[in-house]
């Protein structure tokens, strides 16, 4: 969504990811979004050598195409993104989800800090110019492990109402515009506040059964 609403605005946008089956194309549109497959073969270590190569060679090349870098997630692939992208004087914005207990980016994180490359790695990533950090909880994550707070921005996931909305025909046997309906969007965590959520339906319920 963030791609196509960029594009609506005039700005280019290419779309760079892994290419595990030769079988994908290389090169697939996706209505005005291009996306870019780069090889990386499913083979440990190799595959990921192989990308890195295709990626840096793609930087290179059309380095006087784009000046935003736009990451999402802190892996190796985004170190070496970061890394190549401040040689190339490019801005860069990595985006970090999934916090919490359960959540991929605080295991990463405390991974990464267990080991001298790993701190290596994690040092790198810190040189991106701004981190989007999805939930206030991310942030205070990265503010842990010492990441420049000017840097940090908060901006939660959003939803495009024009494509998830309630339907406009009358399922419920009263009319749609009257029915109170409640959407919950995450996966089945503590942090998530799905079990406060339920007990407060239930109260709700029970105010106007």
């Amino acid at each position: 969504r963030l791609a196509q609403k960029l594009i609506e605005k005039g700005i280019q946008v290419h779309l760079i990811t892994s290419r595990f089956d030769k079988r994908w194309k290389r090169v697939e549109y996706l209505g005005p979004l291009k996306v870019i497959r780069l090889s990386s073969p499913p083979i440990r270590i190799l595959g990921t050598l192989i990308f890195l190569v295709s990626l840096l060679r793609y930087l290179l090349q059309y380095r006087s195409n784009y000046q935003i870098i736009h990451i999402h997630l802190a892996s190796h692939e985004a170190f070496w993104g970061i890394f190549w992208g401040n040689i190339l004087k490019k801005r860069i914005v990595l985006k970090l989800a999934s916090g919490g207990k359960c959540g991929k980016i605080m295991g990463e994180l405390f991974r990464l800090n267990n080991s001298l490359r790993g701190k290596i790695i994690l040092t790198g990533i810190k040189k991106a110019h701004r981190f989007i950090a999805t939930t206030p909880q991310i942030k205070n994550h990265l503010l842990e492990f010492s990441f420049i707070e000017d840097r940090i921005v908060n901006i939660p996931n959003g939803v495009d109402i024009e494509t998830f909305r309630p339907r406009s025909l009358n399922t419920y046997g009263s009319d749609p515009r009257q029915c109170k309906k409640v959407l919950f969007v995450g996966r089945l965590s503590e942090e998530k506040g799905i079990i406060p959520l339920i007990n407060a339906w239930r109260i709700l319920l029970d105010w106007y059964d």
